[in-house]
């Protein structure tokens, strides 16, 4: 007996064969429709990739929005997001970007501490040091959440936290020479020469300029005061000259070197080099007393010690006036007697300042108009001066009257032309150190 067409299997119907293919081509072109998306996400994020390399970062940017528009949670767009406004210091844009990752994904490594770096560079130190801290808390020995944290400790004026934390990351880096001179800077400032010297010591085999030599050197310095300790000092400073002969802080160090080996006839041309520089403190001239003390020539150094006590009245009168200024800014005579005063001193230094204080507060007062023309006219000379030097190609001449320029008036136009014939020029240093003999390596063992 024949079946009925009811009988038939529902499967072998022609309207469910034909419903089954219409959703078997909707999920085909669903899952088609899906790999055409992330092929196109790759390609913008591949484009902007290259865009950021060739320097066109506003295109790449352009983008990773793009794909990020499609996609608010593509955690690897927010990353080269971020990324391209960190390195064009964009610290707000970038901290946005990272907050946004930080939702979708907060396990993405770096995140806190690269929060941590836009926030120092807004200037938001309690959110720096909290997300550092976050970050820490994953891997204590984050370096970048260390470096954040030693920013935060030496705005905040941290030193002793500041000190911890160097520490920390030269564990972690022992050769990383930007964490062994910092620290070392530091324990230098804070006088801790004992911990300072084999990392002075260390960073001389790895970075031998000038400014580790004059740092090793004063450790040395300041220490017990043997001869052996003394002989290393000099030899630092003089290495310091070589590498940079305009320096005048090694150069008075080098001097005093000398004088505690009592050899003064050593001493005294670095001495006589830094009297005649107007940039120089009082220092070198009681310093120079001493040298021709020691020599047994006592006229030379009273008369030395007498200019050292000229200097030191004028230094003192000068910041009493000042002091008296920070309470009595409109106080005409006092603006005009202090600029008068430094325009006679060996650091003429905001006499301008203070004279235009005083022509302003009396308007065609008679002296504050001479004064002016006092400042003017030295300026003048010491222009003219410079000029001179420069054709003569003399570069103490030029030296010396650059200073005075500068001191006088720095922010001039005429000032700034000057300098840059100098720079022109390409003199040789002012007080050049005749080249010695190869130093040896430094190593000073841990005291």
């Amino acid at each position: 007996m024949r079946a009925s067409y009811k009988d038939k299997s529902l499967l072998t119907r022609p309207a469910f064969v034909a419903a089954i293919g219409v959703l078997a081509i909707g999920a085909w072109g669903f899952h088609f429709r899906q790999q055409l998306s992330v092929a196109r996400v790759r390609e913008q994020i591949d484009a902007g990739r290259q865009l950021a390399a060739q320097g066109q970062l506003m295109a790449a940017q352009k983008e990773w929005y793009e794909v990020i528009q499609g996609d608010p949670q593509n955690v690897e767009a927010w990353l080269l997001l971020s990324e391209s406004f960190l390195n064009s210091k964009q610290w707000r844009p970038a901290l946005e970007a990272l907050r946004k990752i930080e939702k979708t994904d907060p396990a993405t490594p770096n995140i806190y501490a690269r929060m941590a770096l836009c926030a120092l560079g807004i200037g938001d130190l309690p959110t720096a040091h909290r997300q550092a801290h976050i970050e820490l808390a994953r891997d204590p020995n984050h370096i970048e959440a260390l470096q954040a944290l030693v920013t935060v400790a030496e705005r905040r004026h941290e030193d002793d936290k500041r000190l911890e934390l160097l520490r920390r990351l030269i564990q972690l880096e022992p050769d990383n020479t930007v964490y062994l001179s910092l620290l070392a800077d530091a324990l230098v400032v804070k006088t801790q020469y004992e911990e300072a010297r084999p990392l002075l010591a260390r960073l001389l085999q790895l970075k031998p300029n000038a400014k580790n030599y004059v740092n090793h050197g004063m450790a040395l310095l300041v220490g017990d005061g043997s001869t052996s300790d003394l002989k290393q000092a000099a030899q630092n400073f003089e290495k310091a000259l070589q590498l940079n002969a305009g320096d005048m802080q090694p150069r008075l160090y080098l001097a005093q070197v000398y004088l505690r080996l009592r050899q003064p006839r050593q001493a005294i041309p670095h001495l006589e080099a830094l009297i005649q520089s107007p940039l120089s403190e009082s220092t070198p001239l009681f310093e120079l007393a001493n040298a021709y003390q020691q020599l047994g020539d006592r006229a030379k150094s009273s008369q030395l010690r007498r200019r050292y006590a000229q200097l030191r009245r004028e230094e003192y009168e000068i910041s009493v006036l000042r002091s008296r200024l920070e309470h009595d800014r409109k106080n005409f005579d006092r603006n005009l007697q202090l600029g008068l005063i430094l325009l006679q001193s060996r650091h003429p230094v905001n006499a301008a300042t203070y004279l235009k204080t005083a022509a302003a507060l009396r308007p065609g007062e008679a002296r504050a108009k001479a004064a002016l023309k006092r400042l003017e006219d030295l300026y003048v000379f010491h222009l003219n001066a410079l000029l001179q030097g420069l054709k003569r190609r003399n570069s103490r001449t030029v030296d010396y009257h650059l200073a005075y320029v500068n001191m006088l008036r720095l922010h001039d136009r005429r000032t700034q032309n000057v300098r840059r014939q100098v720079a022109a020029a390409a003199l040789p240093p002012p007080f050049p150190v005749a080249p010695t003999a190869p130093l040896p390596t430094v190593s000073t063992p841990t005291r």
